[in-house]
């Protein structure tokens, strides 16, 4: 008599988690500011020659706060899963001044097309590769056109923000 009971408890349970689940990603997705357009279409290739005219300045400019949330969020970027916001070291490098060590060109080529990045033979990288030990080539879970424009720009702007003296 029991059996009959928990087949239908347990299918209710696993409904509810599946449709507080959709909800919950449709809304961190909004608040990661997840309709801002697609970053595949707004990043160029790693190389390729820079508008006419750009300059760093001319970059747009994020939310830290939602950078903050993008990064720290299993739903956003969950980067802490593998980098502390300090010097130390865990899976991959410490954030702390990483803007003083790369552009936000570079950043925004990396952090949305990381083998590219690597692969190319731009002033940043080959530093990169002169401080990796050699053969090794990093791995990231940053993978183009995952992050929106939006999100790119919010990410940057917190990681500008782990500027320390």
């Amino acid at each position: 008599m029991d059996r009959p009971l928990k087949s239908p408890l347990a299918c209710a349970l696993v409904l509810l988690v599946w449709v507080m689940g959709a909800h919950a990603e449709a809304d961190a997705s909004a608040e990661l500011g997840g309709d801002r357009g697609s970053v595949s279409e707004a990043v160029p290739e790693p190389g390729a020659p820079a508008e006419a005219g750009a300059t760093a300045e001319a970059e747009p400019k994020g939310d830290p706060e939602a950078g903050k949330i993008f990064f720290e969020s299993i739903q956003g970027g969950n980067c802490k899963t593998c980098h502390y916001t300090n010097q130390l070291r865990m899976v991959g490098p410490g954030m702390e001044n990483v803007t003083r060590r790369h552009t936000r060109e570079w950043m925004r080529s990396w952090l949305t097309d990381p083998q590219g990045t690597w692969q190319s033979d731009h002033p940043e990288t080959e530093d990169l590769k002169s401080r990796t030990r050699k053969g090794r080539v990093p791995v990231t879970a940053c993978q183009k056109g995952k992050m929106t424009e939006g999100q790119l720009n919010d990410l940057i702007s917190f990681l500008e923000t782990l500027e320390k003296d």
